[in-house]
């Protein structure tokens, strides 16, 4: 259904708008500020904001009624200039604009309807999407349908980007990376659950990796493909159980295992009207944003 985008990589090793993927979240409750990361899709119709379920959801199942910040930085990795848009939650849940999948960790948000102009893209934001700053050059940069692989077509063993704001490691009092840009991991496809369908990374996630992006880098005779092929969900953990029998006590102790889990763009697709999924006339470049 979906075809791949090519890069001919000169510095890099990924393209340079692939680093703009990331999207960091902020969820403010008052009390309490919640971080994670998601990612722009644009469709033939329309942008969608896409992250992990529990993030805006409660492990009740109830949809967090509190505003969402989300910031994305512009094409160019060494510019300064970013994005930032305000979800008001209960008027998009009015809306019906966000969705979710009830069996796998998964949650849409439609932000904005293109408009056509002048040959180019023009995206209108939706009502309960404000924005509060926008960056000079390509206001959004979004994942476009080509640059997808569904999980049938995800190759074991190959080479995997992890995108995100892990804002949970380091220490406060010693700041030692920039909270507001994304940091990688590199890592590869260990294996596919087909009973789960969900796909297994090596490669170590940490709160606030949730709901990013995940891309594939497949290595053709001559060139590099890459592609989106799912959104963080969870790390593995690896469980050990103490026993002193003498004084009849149990401790369990919980690791990382450095495997995560990963939920295919298939089940993004699922969450999206047919006729968004249209490939041809889809546009692929990052497209800007008016009010």
């Amino acid at each position: 259904m979906v075809h791949s985008s090519v890069y001919s990589a000169l510095e890099r090793a990924l393209p340079e708008d692939n680093l703009a993927y990331p999207v960091l979240v902020t969820i403010n409750s008052g009390s309490d500020t919640t971080f994670a990361s998601g990612f722009f899709l644009n469709t033939a119709k329309s942008v969608y904001f896409v992250t992990a379920r529990h993030v805006l959801y409660d492990p009740q199942g109830k949809l967090r009624a509190v505003p969402v910040e989300l910031i994305s930085h512009a094409k160019k990795f060494d510019d300064v200039g970013k994005t930032r848009l305000l979800l008001d939650i209960p008027s998009l849940t009015i809306g019906g604009s966000i969705v979710s999948q009830p069996t796998h960790d998964v949650a849409v948000i439609k932000i904005a309807s293109a408009e056509p102009g002048n040959g180019s893209r023009k995206l209108r934001t939706i009502n309960g999407v404000v924005v509060l700053e926008s960056a000079m050059e390509h206001a959004i940069v979004g994942v476009a349908l080509q640059s997808t692989k569904t999980i049938k077509d995800v190759l074991v063993s190959n080479q995997v980007f992890v995108f995100g704001y892990p804002k949970s490691i380091g220490i406060t009092t010693e700041p030692q990376i920039d909270p507001l840009r994304p940091l990688l991991k590199t890592g590869i496809v260990s294996g596919i659950n087909h009973a789960t369908q969900r796909i297994i990374l090596d490669c170590a996630i940490y709160p606030g990796n949730s709901g990013g992006p995940v891309v594939e880098v497949t290595n053709e005779p001559s060139k590099k493909v890459f592609n989106v092929i799912g959104l963080v969900s969870q790390f593995i953990p690896f469980v050990q159980v103490w026993e002193n029998k003498t004084f009849h006590s149990v401790n369990t102790e919980i690791n990382n295992s450095g495997y995560a889990v990963v939920e295919p763009m298939d089940f993004v697709f699922s969450l999206l009207p047919p006729e968004e999924l249209i490939v041809d006339g889809a546009e692929s470049t990052p497209p800007n944003v008016t009010k």
